[in-house]
């Protein structure tokens, strides 16, 4: 069992005592970690992943997030079909969605209310008729609105008030009479609306991403031939009223817009440059000006194409494309930044296509080649273990949960249910997990109560609704990988005369830091 000096722990536990949060640095032997990859072989399938996401199926239930994928499969000659399977890590089990879509499916998006809507280039899903946009409850598909078939969506986007926002290629939308709307437009439930555009903008535009960002302005990507009362930059921005210029903008199409750990806004296309400033298919606006990311991602015959970004529980960016060169570094369409440098994280694999990050800690990412879908795993990987049941004694049923995975160079964040309203919580984190009875420790350790985890680190955790929550920050290193550090909910409960009650505790968690 590794632990840092006696010095340290008491600095530590000074420190950080009554804080919500620390940074925790643990000693341990340097690892070296590699990145693996598996090929996957989903049911039926033929090639080309057009759309992947990660939905949470039940909510707040016990299952696990699902990887959920649209893929083309086997279909008679001069047409294209494709299935959408969900796959269940805990299982290694892929479950059909939906076994027969005519066409496309560009765009696979999660609600907050647990059902997954489908967007793209469709007439039906499995003989239910629904045109381009549809949603799943689980159980079935059904259409979203009305949309005309000359139509193809690109990107979906649940507004804070559950409105969705569509962008894909089309100058009108819904029935007969439809509404005016180029490449955007909102459905409420009931109706569709636009918001403020003109009828036009130079041709039938192309919308290919969506992005709400925390002030609440809306920004898209995409190409239209200049309108909106801003040329052609391949990038706007909506305050909910009326619609910008993102800066001097792009010379060619953005496929992906996302926003980075510091809050500056990341865009990815097919363009060369940003203003003045070449940029080679990935930028980033600060604020106030765009930047490059180093050289950027290049071909031998010019810039490479940025489709999708991924950011990973460190903050490194990883992204996929058309590109042989990220910054000076060769890289067969997939490289990763680590906010100073490129680095190709799979040497001579093509990568170049969709992404999403799994609940277990691996990267789901489509490939070139026949094995056109894989898992990226690392040799380090992270893991939380419950561990015991902490308290069994009466009034005293605390549950401890972690949400995510103790990553280096991320925050972990648990969380326990059963704190008493007339109680005080503490989270502690500690090298050893004692099992140490805790009316052995003080005359009102509650019966059947254990402490499992020793307290070098011990802060103040506020209930509300008789959830505490705690976080912990692990540092961008590998020395401490291959330690483990318990963690544990204490709770402090007093009798109405203001006298000590009880003392009792949650299940602990162990927790093994990796690194991706």
């Amino acid at each position: 069992m590794l632990s840092p000096p006696t010095k340290m722990k008491q600095l530590l536990n000074l420190a950080l005592l009554s804080l919500g949060s620390a940074t925790l640095t643990v000693g341990g032997a340097r690892s070296q970690c590699s990145l693996i990859l598996t090929p996957v072989s989903p049911p039926s399938a033929r090639s080309h992943c057009t759309a992947m996401t990660v939905w949470d199926r039940d909510g707040a239930g016990p299952l696990p997030p699902a990887l959920v994928v649209a893929y083309d499969v086997p279909a008679p000659p001069q047409q294209r079909r494709q299935a959408i399977v969900a796959y269940d890590e805990a299982t290694n089990q892929w479950t059909y969605l939906a076994r027969d879509v005519g066409t496309l499916v560009n765009a696979l998006v999660p609600l907050s209310n647990g059902r997954l809507v489908a967007a793209g280039n469709f007439s039906s899903i499995d003989g239910v008729p629904a045109i381009d946009l549809a949603i799943f409850d689980g159980t079935t598909w059904s259409q979203i609105g009305s949309i005309q078939s000359q139509a193809e969506l690109h990107a979906v986007l649940e507004m804070p008030n559950g409105d969705l926002l569509v962008g894909g290629e089309f100058q009108a939308i819904g029935p007969h009479p439809t509404l005016p709307a180029t490449g955007l437009a909102a459905w409420n439930g009931t109706q569709w609306y636009s918001l403020g555009l003109p009828p036009s903008l130079g041709g039938t535009p192309t919308i290919r991403t969506l992005l709400l960002r925390p002030n609440g302005d809306l920004v898209v990507g995409g190409s239209w031939g200049g309108g909106w009362g801003i040329p052609r930059e391949y990038i706007a921005r909506f305050d909910g009223s009326q619609w910008h210029p993102f800066g001097p903008g792009f010379d060619a199409m953005v496929y992906d817009l996302g926003t980075l750990p510091n809050g500056d806004l990341c865009a990815l296309g097919y363009f060369q440059f940003a203003g003045p400033l070449r940029v080679n298919g990935i930028a980033r606006w600060d604020g106030s000006a765009w930047r490059a990311f180093g050289a950027g991602l290049q071909n031998s015959v010019g810039p490479g194409l940025g489709y999708r970004g991924l950011l990973l529980p460190d903050g490194d960016l990883l992204v996929s494309g058309m590109f042989s060169v990220a910054g000076n570094t060769p890289a067969a369409g997939l490289a990763r930044w680590n906010g100073s440098s490129w680095q190709a994280p799979l040497p001579g694999q093509w990568g170049g296509g969709e992404m999403a990050w799994l609940h277990s800690g691996k990267v789901a990412m489509s490939t070139g080649g026949p094995t056109f879908l894989s898992f990226v795993q690392t040799s380090c990987p992270a893991r939380v273990t419950s561990v015991a049941s902490g308290c069994n004694g009466p009034g005293a049923a605390m549950t401890a949960f972690g949400s995510g995975l103790p990553w280096a160079g991320a925050t972990f964040h648990s969380h326990t249910d059963g704190v008493a309203a007339n109680g005080l919580a503490f989270a502690a984190y500690g090298f050893q997990s004692p099992a140490q009875p805790l009316t052995a420790l003080h005359p009102a350790g509650a019966p059947g109560c254990l402490l499992l985890s020793s307290a070098e680190v011990t802060w103040f955790a506020p209930a509300a609704a008789g959830r505490a929550a705690s976080a912990i920050s692990f540092p961008r290193a590998t020395v401490f990988l291959g330690a483990q550090l318990h963690h544990q909910f204490l709770q402090i409960e007093f009798a109405a005369s203001g006298g000590l009650l009880r003392v009792a505790g949650s299940n602990g968690l162990r927790l093994e830091p990796g690194a991706f």
